[in-house]
């Protein structure tokens, strides 16, 4: 290779070598980069080019695994990004915005249950230990409660969405009754009805606590594997969700997130929906209900326990 030939991988237009000032072909300077010997030289040269190989691939790598919908953006060291799903926090709208790629429902096909309950179509129903329910889809279940569903999150950065504990049972509330208050069969949001329904269903989540779907699990459960693990003993030191997203600030940290990571998506503005009109007012002794049994919630997510009317 000759000196002009370096000059060009290098990037310079002209250095010293051996006390003599050497220029690159057409090149105009005032000032050259000094390279002590011929052997210094070699060596640049050579980290120069490793350099761009490095870089050639790691762009290879990352148009592949975009491909896949596992991102590894540099900021982020390389690591991908999964979904883990806490139901009724929002997250259905992150699968519907991202479906492209494969988080949570639409990475069914490949999260397996270490305690199958039964197949579903396709995909997995979990059992869940000490609970005598219908299981939880695989991408609704907690990593502490199921090794397989662990694994499948390990090796990878998650995010996941939290909301008030208040918020979210009323919001799980809605959802049940939805297609009842369109048929008309009973009064949207009825007060009385819901006092009744939260209490039953409080009792219910005492024996059964994955009902409907894992609808109602804590969600520190999922961030922390509080009341999960081996034996139910787990501690509140293993934390499962890297990147803990609010509902309530939901479209600027989702889209500040995926900035950080490289990855080319954003939720649109928040839709409206049936139940938005429908309120609540809650009676004191049926809050107090709720927050007592979402105790750890309160206590591990930030969030505070209050008298809250006007749901």
């Amino acid at each position: 290779m000759t000196v002009h030939a370096a000059l060009q991988i290098l990037g310079l237009s002209c250095i010293v070598l051996s006390q003599c000032c050497v220029k690159a072909a057409g090149a105009e300077c005032s000032t050259c980069e000094p390279v002590v010997s011929p052997m210094l030289l070699q060596r640049q040269m050579s980290e120069v080019q490793q350099d761009k190989v490095i870089r050639r691939d790691h762009s290879e790598n990352l148009a592949q695994v975009n491909s896949l919908g596992r991102l590894q953006p540099d900021r982020n060291r390389g690591q991908c990004l999964k979904f883990l799903h806490i139901p009724k926090t929002g997250g259905s709208s992150i699968e519907e915005a991202s479906n492209d790629t494969n988080w949570g429902y639409y990475a069914r096909w490949e999260m397996h249950c270490a305690n199958l309950r039964h197949m579903c179509k396709d995909y997995e129903k979990c059992a869940i230990s000490g609970d005598a329910g219908d299981g939880c889809s695989a991408w609704h279940v907690p990593p502490a409660l199921d090794l397989k569903i662990r694994q499948y999150y390990t090796n990878c950065n998650t995010f996941c969405i939290v909301r008030h504990p208040v918020d979210r049972f009323v919001s799980a509330y809605k959802y049940e009754f939805a297609k009842r208050w369109k048929r008309g069969v009973a009064e949207p949001c009825d007060n009385d009805e819901f006092s009744s329904w939260a209490s039953r269903r409080l009792h219910d989540l005492g024996r059964t606590p994955s009902l409907k779907d894992c609808h109602f699990l804590p969600q520190s459960s999922y961030v922390y594997g509080v009341g999960g693990g081996e034996g139910g003993t787990e501690e509140a030191s293993r934390k499962y969700c890297d990147h803990v997203l609010h509902t309530e600030n939901l479209k600027e940290e989702f889209d500040a997130l995926m900035l950080d990571y490289g990855i080319n998506l954003s939720l649109p503005e928040e839709r409206s929906r049936t139940s938005a009109t429908c309120k609540l007012d809650i009676e004191e002794d049926v809050l107090e209900e709720i927050e007592d049994f979402y105790a750890v919630d309160f206590k591990l997510l930030g969030y505070q326990r209050a008298t809250r009317k006007g749901m």
